[in-house]
């Protein structure tokens, strides 16, 4: 029985470690997701370009790029605003054609353009740029 409880207290000890530092990798996954970034007008422009699905299992394109769409961010410098919309995860090789036409779509929509138009009023906003896996909607205040 004392072997047991021995047993089971080594275990545990060499499981905190590695899960410590799985904590701390998704936390700091997390803070870099947002660092330098205005938090509360990302998370509005992520919830602007996700489509409610139905059901998910025929649209398996919309589910993928709405997962990528809760990664947009947006970030405020002097009198602009750069909103960047990826278009692959961290771990992806390459960004998928359908992926980016998908977002392009989504920010063309007469929603989305309300939602600028509403949110970022007196902003003059640049076309869609595409660069390395993302696109880029760069406003500036007049």
């Amino acid at each position: 029985m004392k072997r047991v409880k021995e047993m089971i207290s080594h275990i545990m000890k060499a499981l905190i470690i590695p899960i410590v530092l799985l904590l701390l990798a998704l936390i700091t996954m997390m803070l870099r997701k947002y660092w330098g970034k205005n938090i509360r007008k990302s998370i509005e422009l992520q919830h602007v370009l996700i489509v409610d699905i139905d059901e998910p299992e025929k649209h398996k394109k919309e589910v993928i790029v709405n997962d990528l769409v809760r990664d947009a961010t947006v970030i405020t410098k002097d009198k602009k605003s750069i909103l960047i919309f990826p278009t692959k995860k961290w771990w992806q090789l390459a960004s998928k054609s359908y992926v980016s036409d998908e977002i392009k779509s989504r920010i063309d929509s007469p929603g989305f353009r309300s939602f600028l138009a509403s949110r970022y009023p007196n902003y003059s906003f640049s076309s869609i740029e595409n660069i390395k896996d993302a696109i880029k909607l760069e406003g500036t205040k007049f």
